[in-house]
Formats: structure tokens, sequence, C-alpha cells
């Protein structure tokens, strides 16, 4: 996303199916804007992620929680506004662990893989936070 705003798109945006109406009002700004805009949708993969079908909403709301999938909008190429402010971030384990896609992260001696994978998600949650505008 940030990579479409760095190239003058009017409007790049994340959402996820877990807060449809965030989803909604960007698509109508998306749709608003005369140019290309683009929004990046997080949905998850039932069969490709390794999860029962009635987990995909859950699954798509820890993405954010965790902030491994943080919900921004760009504007104008350069005005970032974080669109969903996680309080209570949680620890990424929580969203890993109910994938059959992360089940070898689980299964050996992989906490200094897993600190790593956390410390990137709370540097990448900081840095939007401190250009965000609001």
């Amino acid at each position: 996303v940030r990579i479409m705003a760095a190239h003058g798109i009017k409007y790049t945006a994340t959402a996820s199916i877990a807060y449809p109406l965030d989803y909604l009002r960007k698509v109508e700004k998306a749709l608003s804007i005369d140019g290309p805009t683009y929004i990046h949708l997080q949905s998850p993969c039932i069969v490709g992620w390794g999860f029962d079908e009635s987990q995909g909403v859950s699954i798509a709301r820890l993405a954010v929680e965790t902030c491994i999938f943080p919900l921004f909008e760009i504007e104008d190429g350069t005005k970032l506004r974080i669109t969903r402010k996680v309080k209570n971030k949680k620890p990424i384990e929580e969203y890993l662990k109910v994938q059959g896609r992360f089940k070898h992260l689980f299964k050996g001696d992989c906490q200094e893989e897993l600190a790593l994978m956390q410390r990137d998600i709370d540097a990448n949650w900081e840095y939007l936070q401190s250009i965000s505008v609001d």
C-alpha cells in the first residue's frame, strides 16, 4: 500500500473483512476520487491458511488486533491516517497459532523467530503511529 502511495496514487488503503463498515467507507471514498485508487483487502483463505471455516472473521480480526495487518488509509500519497487504532495489542502468537500454515513455528524451538517477528510488527506499528496525521 505504501508503495502505491509513493507512486502518487491519490488514495490507497488497507481493509479487512472483520471490519465491514471501515471497508465500505473506504470503497465509497475510493469511488469518489477521480483517478486511480487502491484498496488492499485482507480476507483469510480457509484452505491455504489451514483453519476451520467458522474462524475466518475472527482470524481477520486477530490480524488487525495483533497489528500484523493494520488498517489505515493514505491520501495524496502523503497523509496517512490509522482507521482502526489498536489499544490492547495482542501478541502475534494468537494470530499464528490458529492457522495450519504456521504450525511449524510451534513444534520446535522457534521462540527466537517469533520474537523477531513480534519486534518487526511492533516497529512497523510504531512507525505508522508516528506518521499518522491524527
